[in-house]
């Protein structure tokens, strides 16, 4: 996880369990605040291998900037999904909740007029 050859092997052997556990949290680390949760019914995501030219091809197509980059990958692909649920069209309600939408709305108004129907 260096961003150059230049680091000498010796660095590696040195490393202690602490600093392999502080390496590991840092990847594994949300840096977000955003939390995105499945829809209920929705196929879980594929076993798709993602490469990193995959990332850069989903970066063109939602438009987001190159300097993005560099940031935390989970960060980043947090920022992707965000990206992708926002452009995707909604999805059309079932009949079944437009039907208790519907209710709901008619029980409301007979509430607030106070008729029976």
């Amino acid at each position: 996880m260096t961003l150059n050859d230049e680091v000498p092997p010796e660095v590696f052997s040195k490393f202690s369990k602490e600093n392999y556990d502080a390496v590991n949290a840092y990847i594994n680390a949300q840096m977000t605040a955003t939390i995105i949760t499945q829809p209920q019914g929705q196929r879980p995501p594929s076993r798709e291998v993602i490469t990193a030219e995959i990332i850069y091809h989903w970066m063109i197509t939602l438009n987001i900037p190159f300097e993005c980059q560099y940031w935390h990958l989970n960060r980043l692909l947090t920022l992707i999904q965000v990206c992708n649920i926002k452009s995707s069209t909604p999805k059309k309600m079932g009949k079944r909740d437009a039907m208790a939408q519907q209710r709901a709305l008619n029980a409301q108004r007979k509430a607030s007029m106070g008729t029976r129907g």
